[in-house]
């Protein structure tokens, strides 16, 4: 059993309202988890903790502003807090815009030592009588998700069916509510969704933001309310006993140790929204009405579905965009320079669709230059043509799928190298190369077939032999061997140069060197080690080429399903697994094409190669 030490200043009377307010606040203090770090300033674990506010106070590197950034104290106490206004403000060393290692670093000496505090609050509401509210306000140093700032005040509430803490010992909670970033989420305590230790409710904090959820998962928001990106709470993790301690119901002393109660300013810098820190907890809302805040709550959270899929999701490309967007945006000190760069990037994009050929779009022969454009619009011409056989070939993604299921069960659960990836912890390098190897085997394999296949469809109408989906098939079966020994050959090259860190370029001039081997191995009919010199070849003295055509291709085709799937995303209703599922099949349908502009990049390069001859 959990045991939390409770802490309310002056002892209170034996059988008085403060004395069972204490009691209460100790019996049910929760239980933080939070994800743990591989290293030193891994943003993908959790660096902080729920710590006392003595934490930030009297320390001569925090200092106490006005409205007008005028400092007011330098190490400032409770005291100096009672008086300010809501226009002053604590300012952390650092910038929040660009916290780099800093302001870990600096928790770590600030937080040496202390507890990990929960500050309980027992309340009632003018409106609700017969209900009672505990809540529980945890101080976090830092928040480091999206919108980074100093500062952060998150809490949890338990609601009973009581008149008063004295009642409220007698008798179970009905409910909880978790705060989640403008919102939050409420569970019946006998519910299957709140997981507790004993009468302890254990809250499962999203890495960053903080924001309170009941599981272990990576949670979507799609608003304010939920928080607009993802929140991450899986493991592995580290749950943090919180010690309770009581507030009281009145206004403390101005000169005591709970004069910060008093303070109406930011705990942090002054930061425009949404970087701005927030003020502390008597200043909200759910403060002085907990009840109303309750009864507003949702009833769930969206939690990312997992599992193999079919390609990239449009959950996970949602989350990733958020996340690299936010950083961007949070570097990204002025919106005007924000702007800049986007219609830079804009006219970049219109600049360079505007200077390639797209006219005409003849797809045969083959062996013939080509510019970016015409390969493009070549290809959809081929795909709307030959799309029975194409999407035909598009079709081997799913058992592919499945076959990665089984072969991740089979390695990981009955093989040494599941302990190893437990043991190594789901942040190691170990566990990095084995979810590689073993969950991106079913994604490699599958595309080298499906481009594989549907390289063997277009040199088959280059050659005017029949080309439904028996001819592919038939004529995959004969090359599929030597286009998997193509891509055996390069991953396994890429791989270890990837892993020693400093073969990183190497690893990138062969993937375009290498482009078009699996085409060369099925239109000429090479062997795999022939086909990579074979693309060598091809590709010399044209590599630029070569990589931005190769580059466009493959991302429109990875981003076609994601990109279909965040606009259900935010335009339907429609359940993350059915998104994810039309997202993935989206991803199957591009691939061939895919297939067909790469076979069109290798008749190009064949082309140029015999201009270069004479």
């Amino acid at each position: 059993m959990t045991v939390a030490m409770t802490w309310a200043g002056p002892a209170a009377a034996a059988g008085s309202p403060e004395r069972a307010a204490q009691e209460l606040a100790g019996r049910y203090a929760p239980i933080v988890v939070v994800r743990d770090q591989s290293g030193p300033c891994d943003r993908d674990g959790e660096a902080y903790r729920p710590v006392p506010v003595e934490t930030v106070l009297g320390r001569p590197e925090i200092v106490l502003l006005d409205g007008n950034g005028v400092v007011v104290k330098r190490g400032p106490t409770a005291p100096d807090l009672a008086g300010p206004g809501p226009e002053a403000s604590l300012d952390f060393p650092g910038n929040p815009r660009r916290p780099g290692c800093g302001f870990e670093e600096d928790f770590l000496v600030f937080g040496a030592g202390q507890p990990n505090v929960a500050y309980a609050h027992v309340a009632t509401e003018a409106g609700a009588p017969g209900r009672l509210v505990l809540q529980y306000w945890f101080f976090w140093y830092f928040d480091d998700y999206v919108n980074t700032h100093e500062g952060d005040w998150e809490f949890v509430q338990i609601v009973f069916p009581a008149a008063t803490a004295a009642e409220a010992l007698a008798v179970a909670p009905s409910e909880v509510g978790y705060s989640q970033h403008s919102g939050g989420e409420r569970a019946g305590w006998e519910d299957d969704t709140l997981e507790r230790d004993g009468d302890h409710p254990v809250v499962y904090a999203g890495v960053g933001s903080h924001a309170n959820y009941y599981t272990s998962a990576v949670y979507l928001g799609r608003s304010a309310d939920q928080g607009f990106g993802c929140d991450d709470t899986t493991g592995p993790s580290t749950r943090l006993t919180t010690g309770a301690r009581l507030l009281p119901s009145s206004a403390p002393d101005p000169d005591g140790p709970l004069a910060w109660l008093l303070y109406e300013g930011r705990w942090g810098e002054l930061q425009p929204a949404p970087y701005d820190a927030p003020p502390g907890p008597q200043t909200k809302k759910e403060w002085g009405a907990p009840l109303e805040w309750q009864d507003a709550l949702r009833d769930g959270s969206f939690a990312i579905p997992a599992g193999a899929t079919l390609g990239p999701t449009a959950t996970g490309a949602f989350c990733s965009a958020v996340r690299v967007g936010g950083r961007v945006y949070t570097a990204v000190t002025s919106p005007l320079i924000l702007i800049l760069i986007v219609l830079g990037l804009v006219s970049v994009g219109g600049a360079t669709a505007r200077s390639t050929q797209w006219r005409p779009p003849v797809p045969f022969p083959l062996r013939r230059r080509r510019a970016s454009g015409q390969i493009l619009r070549a290809s959809l011409r081929i795909y709307r043509r030959r799309r029975r056989v194409l999407l035909a070939l598009g079709a081997l993604f799913i058992p592919a799928a499945m076959v990665e299921v089984v072969l991740q069960e089979v390695v990981l659960r009955l093989t040494p190298l599941g302990a190893l990836v437990d043991t190594a912890g789901d942040n190691s390098l170990v566990s990095a190369a084995a979810a590689l190897i073993v969950g991106g085997a079913g994604h490699l394999v599958a595309t080298a077939v499906v481009l594989a296949g549907t390289a063997g469809v277009v040199g088959m109408l280059d050659a005017g032999r029949p080309a439904g989906p028996r001819e592919a098939y038939r004529l995959l079966s004969e090359r599929l061997l030597p286009a998997l020994g193509v891509l055996a050959i390069a991953s396994i090259a890429i791989v270890l140069l990837t892993l020693t860190v400093v073969g990183i370029p190497l690893a990138v001039i062969l993937i375009v060197r290498w482009a078009v081997a699996t085409q060369a191995c099925v239109i000429e009919r090479l062997p795999a080690r022939e086909a990579l010199r074979r693309s060598r070849e091809l590709t010399l003295g044209r590599w630029w080429r070569t990589a931005r055509l190769a580059a466009l291709v493959n991302v429109l085709g990875a981003i076609s399903g994601p990109v279909v799937g965040i606009v259900l995303l935010f335009t339907t209703g429609l359940p993350l697994v059915t998104i994810n599922a039309v997202s993935s099949l989206i991803f199957v349908v591009a691939m061939p094409f895919v297939g067909i502009a790469m076979a069109l990049l290798y008749g190009d390069l064949v082309a140029a190669e015999r201009e270069d001859a004479g």
